[in-house]
């Protein structure tokens, strides 16, 4: 697996926990009655960021042994994922012929082994120097963002947040995050009613743009 293909990976890897997130509130919906409403009808960005960190906040540890992993140049891979507060989590994955993949966090470091690397071993770095460490080569997004499309997010108060009504009573918020190879585009979409994440996504910006 060429370097590319392994940022590939662990870029899919990060959607693969964004879908995940997403499900739950879509479950809920179909099997209770409806919730009473924690957000106004007309939200400010402060109320939605609130009750969207206030909603994180509750979560304390959640795991699973039935998630699944699929894409391009690697085979399909069954996965378990756990996770438990502030940052430990860990992702495990493979085929019924052995290991694939190993992607983890505790409080002090991060790591990521994948079996087919061109330069098998395992990778890690301490939270506090990735910024200006090599392994941000490999994976493009902060250790972080990978509890975030978990469903953990918690807004930074301290970056502008851009809100905007969607259809569905859902809303969205756009935060720009500055990194060292240039801002990001964070967008968060949320349901205007709980406060629930249901889906991510993030743009890095052109060089001029």
């Amino acid at each position: 697996m060429t370097t590319y293909q392994l940022r590939c990976l662990l870029l899919l890897v990060t959607g693969l926990f964004a879908l995940s997130g997403a499900s739950c509130p879509q479950t809920l919906r179909q099997y209770t009655n409806p919730l009473p409403r924690v957000l106004p009808a007309s939200p400010s960005v402060e109320q939605v960021v609130d009750v969207v960190n206030r909603n994180s906040s509750g979560i304390q540890s959640f795991s699973t042994n039935r998630a699944s992993i699929s894409g391009a140049g690697f085979p399909s891979l069954t996965a378990s994922i756990a996770f438990q507060r502030a940052r430990r989590f860990r992702l495990q994955a493979g085929t019924g012929f052995g290991a694939e993949l190993d992607l983890g966090s505790n409080d002090d470091l991060f790591w990521f082994w994948v079996k087919r690397s061109q330069q098998p071993g395992v990778y890690y770095c301490r939270h506090d120097q990735f910024a200006t460490s090599q392994a941000r080569q490999i994976t493009p997004f902060e250790p972080q963002w990978l509890i975030e499309a978990l469903g953990v997010v918690e807004f930074n108060g301290s970056l502008p947040q851009h809100m905007k009504f969607l259809p569905n009573d859902r809303v969205q918020i756009e935060t720009i995050r500055d990194t060292p190879e240039g801002p990001v585009s964070k967008i968060t979409i949320v349901d205007g009613s709980q406060g629930w994440v249901l889906e991510q996504q993030s743009t890095m910006f052109a060089a001029g743009s």
